[in-house]
């Protein structure tokens, strides 16, 4: 029992499920509440043993529900995969989270914005130098671009207006290793001109 209200999330980046899979827990209370755009076909079906709730989210029809059918595989495998089950996957992760940060940190010569304990997987940064003024949000900042088509990297990097910069955005799952984040970290330091 989560004991949130309500929590969702995509399962494709922390599990490895296919993407569109993703799940969404309401607390019990709170189900008579939330109600899809659209309704599934058995909406009105007799409840049986099931809750109105259920009905209402099941599966609407022509929609290939086999990314949601592969997560409880998916969790099962990715346990597997290390000594520990999920409790080490989620410290590793955590560790090389960190560690990635401090990597780059010492590179780029910034301070962590907040203390390790507050970090999960994943980690934000203030780039140095300011962000570009203008840009969207829903488009990629140059620096972005740059990073995937000169160097290969995908990471999120995005200018801000309040507080204002221009901020990177790291994770750890397993499959990383901590040469690519001394990687990034030397193509942020070359493209931002602090070699």
């Amino acid at each position: 029992d989560l004991g949130a209200s309500y929590t969702t999330s995509n399962c494709h980046k922390w599990l490895c499920a296919p993407k569109g899979s993703a799940f969404l827990h309401v607390r019990k209370d709170r189900q008579s509440l939330i109600h899809p755009l659209t309704i599934s076909h058995g909406m009105t079906f007799p409840l049986g043993d099931t809750t109105r709730f259920r009905h209402e989210f099941d599966w609407t029809g022509t929609r290939d529900i086999s990314a949601a059918c592969s997560i409880p595989a998916t969790i099962d495998y990715m346990q597997t995969m290390v000594d520990g089950g999920w409790p080490a996957i989620m410290q590793l992760n955590h560790d090389l989270a960190i560690k990635g940060r401090r990597v780059i940190c010492e590179r780029l010569g910034i301070d962590a914005p907040c203390p390790e304990e507050m970090i999960a997987c994943i980690a934000t940064l203030e780039l140095p130098g300011g962000g570009e003024a203008g840009i969207p949000l829903h488009e990629p900042d140059p620096l972005h671009k740059v990073l995937q088509d000169k160097y290969g990297i995908q990471v999120p990097v995005w200018s801000w207006e309040s507080p204002k910069g221009r901020y990177i955005r790291i994770s750890a799952q397993l499959y990383n290793h901590i040469d690519e984040y001394h990687y990034l970290a030397d193509a942020l330091a070359s493209e931002l001109g602090l070699d």
